[in-house]
């Protein structure tokens, strides 16, 4: 699944796309240092297991210089040391996301800016509509697209990830089960 979800631009409210910061750990201290002292990379402290402490150096795609073009990084990191950022799973009337600190890059073509974001989920979401005090959101247009065809199905089937792409409705259903309910957030997600 895409690393790419859509938000609204907290300039201009408008339509805009945010990617997750992918991330590599920081092996030694010389590496920390010299990610540090570059204004292409942010290293962050991250609690693991056992309440330890790692190190883990962020690069922002879009606005940072591009990897390939960084040709003195430290011994044993290559552009393709940093891998994209996918979703875990749903969960709960939330996403949680196989990320650092939701942090990554939002990109806004009718402001038009790029900028470092750290993303507020799910109330950034572009594709959300809420009924009767309950949130009801989609990562992208796609997924807001399956969101209305299992909405207006008739036969709907029990929701499993698969391949790593949540489907809609998931754990989150039970306050939307009911058909009359399904209807009107139907109409709703359409007149987006």
């Amino acid at each position: 699944m895409t690393t790419v979800i859509d938000i609204k631009c907290p300039r201009c409210g408008r339509f805009a796309s945010f990617e997750f910061a992918p991330y590599v750990r920081v092996k030694t201290n010389c590496d920390r240092d010299y990610f540090e002292n570059s204004s292409d990379f942010k290293v962050v402290q991250w609690r693991g297991s056992l309440a330890r402490f790692h190190r883990y150096v962020l690069y922002y795609p879009h606005v940072s210089n591009a990897l390939e073009n960084i040709d003195n990084l430290p011994d044993g990191y290559t552009s393709d040391s940093w891998k994209p950022i996918n979703y875990m799973y749903v969960g709960g009337n939330r996403a949680v996301f196989a990320s650092l600190d939701n942090e990554g890059v939002l990109v806004c073509k009718t402001c038009p800016s790029a900028q470092r974001y750290k993303l507020n989920w799910p109330e950034d979401a572009y594709f959300q509509i809420t009924y009767k005090g309950q949130k009801l959101w989609a990562y992208n247009r796609a997924f807001a697209v399956s969101l209305l065809a299992y909405l207006e199905s008739e036969t709907r089937k029990k929701t499993t990830v698969s391949d790593g792409a949540p489907e809609p409705l998931d754990p989150f259903s039970i306050p939307f089960r009911p058909f009359f309910k399904r209807q009107k957030l139907a109409r709703l997600l359409f007149a987006l």
